[in-house]
């Protein structure tokens, strides 16, 4: 069986992804191309499910330290709340928590702020 040979991110971007197949959607994962089917409607269903009973959603960023979090409040809308740098601290209302940056990106800092904590 013969290896593919790795495609460069930029060949990726250029490319159109439909003459990769019928697939959703495609990544690039160390120089190979990987398909995605689309969601389910049984996906579809789980996660309506799952945003009504979730309080708060948390979305980590990992080429920085920032996090976005969204919050459900009382009338059924949704807050957005912004944070970043290794000063500051995730508030998780729905599990009384507080964590600080600096601890979640204790073992994969991003290079760039690696030295905003250790300096």
């Amino acid at each position: 069986m013969e290896a593919q040979a790795a495609w460069t991110a930029e060949a990726f971007l250029a490319a159109d992804q439909h003459d990769f197949g019928p697939a959703w959607r495609y990544e690039l994962v160390d120089g190979q191309i990987i398909a995605h089917a689309a969601p389910s409607p049984e996906h579809a269903a789980i996660l309506a499910g799952l945003t009504t009973a979730l309080g708060e959603i948390v979305e980590i960023y990992q080429d920085e330290l920032a996090i976005h979090i969204y919050r459900r409040e009382a009338e059924g809308t949704w807050s957005f709340n912004a944070i970043g740098g290794a000063a500051a601290t995730l508030v998780l209302q729905s599990l009384d928590a507080a964590i600080p940056l600096a601890e979640i990106y204790e073992f994969a800092m991003p290079e760039e702020s690696a030295a905003d904590v250790e300096g």
